[in-house]
């Protein structure tokens, strides 16, 4: 049960939306309704991102970009606003940083190689 609950908390950060609040259609998620973001949303350099990790308390966070556009790893400064992407031929659900935060590692998909 309580993981049922875990699994619906994004769909409660939902609600519908006032449409002068959000004029913007394009904003607009497919099932209607509007995000309400606690913080700044930033817009990812490709899609479905399998992999996130945060170092310096959460100021820089790598996201493992898998999708059909970009593959690879994009680090973002929350602080600046500021991304980087690093792209690779294949990614794929894994994404790990080294207990000193110096080094970031990231899977190869179909590549067979760690990045």
């Amino acid at each position: 049960m309580r993981y049922a609950i875990v699994a619906l908390l994004p769909l409660l950060a939902c609600r519908q939306a006032n449409e002068s609040a959000y004029p913007a259609e394009a904003d607009r998620l497919p099932t209607g309704r509007y995000l309400d973001p606690a913080v700044q949303s930033t817009t990812l350099a490709g899609s479905f991102p399998l992999g996130v990790v945060t170092r310096n308390g959460g100021r820089e966070v790598a996201m493992l970009l898998s999708g059909y556009r970009t593959n690879g790893v994009q680090i973002l400064d929350r602080a600046t606003g500021r991304s980087t992407v690093l792209r690779q031929r294949a990614a794929f659900a894994g994404l790990a940083l080294a207990p000193d935060g110096r080094t970031l590692y990231a899977s190869g998909g179909n590549q067979d190689v760690v990045y």
